[in-house]
């Protein structure tokens, strides 16, 4: 049987370094910074701990514009992969959610949440905890011999129940010494055979719903990365690890 222990010590390791970037950002984010800020804070904490990130410079296979940052920023509408700007200055009542991936000794840790900025409408707050609520259905959806399909499955079923909408053509990952490889995470349900196959223990991806208020059509910008809807956004992000009788989470 694969030996999976050390593969797993070393993402805890950049996972706890993950969550605590992700902390620091509870207290950081505010009226008045702008998403470079946050870009720039990311930097510094990578630049301190001696940590690499997969991020910058990042290109899917069918393109040629590389991601120009350190993280992603995505402001109200936008649902993902926003490029950090000067000219993004944040406001009270935005919501913006924040996507850090690091690399250290060769494993990664890859998490992402959805910060209030000031005191936000209710309908926003209720948004962010739905998306909250989204991961952890999909994480106790996570153990040995569990179907993969599984974990799109009730994620959709809970979002519809509390009649707001996943982004259903982003999905997790597989991670580990590689950015993106397999096993695809679906956030909803679907019937492809891919998503048919048990977990095992060793496994390694991430969960990471985007959340919507309500069914969206989206586009990406001219930036090439951006990728915007028409209605409020959450995301919440774990990378966990399957184990013998369950799951472990590494960073979220």
């Amino acid at each position: 049987m694969f030996d999976y222990q050390l593969k797993f010590q070393r993402m805890r390791e950049v996972g706890a370094l993950t969550t605590r970037c992700l902390n620091l950002l509870d207290q950081f984010i505010e009226p008045g910074i702008t998403t470079e800020d946050i870009n720039f804070l990311v930097q510094e904490f990578q630049t301190e701990n001696e940590l690499e990130n997969p991020q910058f410079g990042y290109k899917f296979s069918d393109s040629k514009h590389s991601f120009p940052a350190y993280c992603c920023t995505s402001v109200n509408e936008r649902l993902c992969h926003e490029i950090p700007s000067e000219d993004v200055k944040l406001k009270e009542g935005d919501i913006v959610s924040v996507d850090i991936t690091f690399k250290k000794n060769g494993y990664l840790g890859d998490a992402c949440r959805t910060y209030a900025v000031g005191k936000i409408s209710k309908e926003a707050e209720n948004l962010i905890h739905v998306a909250q609520n989204a991961l952890q259905v999909g994480l106790q959806q996570c153990a040995p011999y569990a179907l993969i399909r599984n974990i799109g499955r009730y994620i959709e079923e809970y979002v519809n129940h509390n009649k707001m909408w996943v982004v259903g053509n982003f999905t997790g990952h597989g991670i580990s010494t590689n950015f993106h490889e397999g096993p695809t995470i679906p956030h909803v349900f679907s019937e492809d055979i891919q998503f048919k196959l048990p977990m095992h223990s060793g496994m390694t991806f991430t969960i990471e719903p985007i959340i919507t208020l309500k069914k969206t059509r989206h586009r990406v910008l001219n930036d090439n990365w951006t990728v915007k809807g028409k209605q409020l956004a959450a995301q919440f992000e774990a990378t966990i690890g399957i184990n013998e009788t369950g799951y472990e989470v590494f960073c979220r």
